[in-house]
């Protein structure tokens, strides 16, 4: 038995309203760990409340075992204050943005939030409590169009603005893990779905069209961009059991892991799915729409995560389908309240 696993731990989660952070806390608590959100606003902790109902976090705040700190990842006096206020035994930055057409309106806060927010933390940690274990996450974005299986020697050739932020920051980490010796690993998730998917994204689009649809707010038209781009998927709810497994072995400084499904789907496919799951699949006309098609858009991506299954001895739970019945649920629910 690992006694130094058995400990109580304080983690600390950025990102933690965005889509897959959120994922993390209940099984980190159910470990029997602290979790500490960095939230810009406490105001927003609203959106957590599609994961763990308001009931839940009120208990799990008043309790001790949820507490949300204020502060921003932009702004290296805030992570200053934060990290010489308060010791954490691991950190897991999952803050960034990630949606394609805000970052090509904004570019600069693209690097501001995803690269220069996460030399901040880097940065803080290593002067006030550099025993810290920090997994920064990263995306596949950074290794841009490959026509093979990418591991993790793949070399990072992004070719988006958003894969470009991502890959500044993780040089950055890896080349403080590495010449500092911190304790700095880096995750490379591939394509995510699952429950509270955004509604502006791939398949988080599909889902709250197709409900809308179904609803009868609005025609049965759904307008689409390229629908031949080949990707792995994986459930946000795997996602977050591996990340919390990595946190608890040991890991070389600057160690990188690849997270991604074992099956590869085309987005034709994913809607096809999609449409039969609710009994649609001739009911709605599909619409190409040029305006839906991304510039310097990934046409293929397909993750080899043999490293992190060998690592944690772990397969993926949640199928695909199961993943996407549970989103056009979570949309289904939304449009009935």
């Amino acid at each position: 038995m690992d006694l130094f696993n058995l400990k109580m731990k304080k983690y600390l989660i950025t990102g933690i309203t965005g889509f897959i952070a959120p994922y993390f806390i209940l099984p980190l608590i159910n470990k029997g760990h602290k979790v500490v959100g960095l939230v810009r606003d406490e105001n927003k902790i609203f959106s957590i409340e599609d994961i763990i109902s308001p009931e839940e976090l009120k208990v799990l705040i008043s309790s001790g075992k949820l507490e949300f700190i204020e502060g921003d990842i932009t702004d290296k006096n805030s992570m200053t204050k934060l990290f010489s206020e308060n010791k954490f035994d691991g950190v897991f930055n999952l803050a960034g943005i990630c949606t394609q057409s805000k970052i090509s309106k904004e570019p600069y806060n693209a690097f501001l939030i995803n690269a220069l927010g996460t030399v901040n933390i880097v940065d803080a940690i290593e002067k006030h409590q550099p025993s810290c274990k920090l997994m920064h996450m990263s995306t596949s974005a950074v290794y841009g169009n490959q026509e093979n299986l990418i591991d993790e020697d793949t070399p990072i050739s992004p070719t988006t603005p958003y894969g470009t932020t991502k890959a500044a920051a993780d040089i950055y980490v890896k080349e403080r893990a590495l010449t500092k010796n911190l304790p700095f690993f880096i995750t490379r998730v591939f394509n995510v779905t699952g429950p509270t998917h955004q509604k502006e994204i791939s398949l988080g689009y599909f889902a709250n069209t197709i409900i809308k649809i179904e609803k009868g707010i609005i025609p049965p038209i759904i307008r689409v961009g390229k629908l031949d781009a080949q990707r792995t998927w994986l459930d946000v709810r795997d996602i977050a059991e591996i990340c919390i497994n990595l946190m608890d072995i040991p890991n070389n400084p600057g160690e990188i892991y690849n997270i991604g499904g074992d099956n590869i789907y085309s987005m034709e496919e994913l809607l096809g799915k999609m449409l039969e799951i609710r009994n649609l699949k001739d009911k709605i006309k599909i619409d190409p729409d040029p305006n839906l098609i991304q510039i310097n858009g990934i046409q293929k991506i397909i993750s080899n995560s043999s490293k992190v299954k060998k690592s944690i001895d772990w397969q993926p739970k949640i199928s695909i389908e199961d993943s996407l019945k549970d989103l056009l649920n979570y949309y289904s629910q939304k449009y009935s309240l």
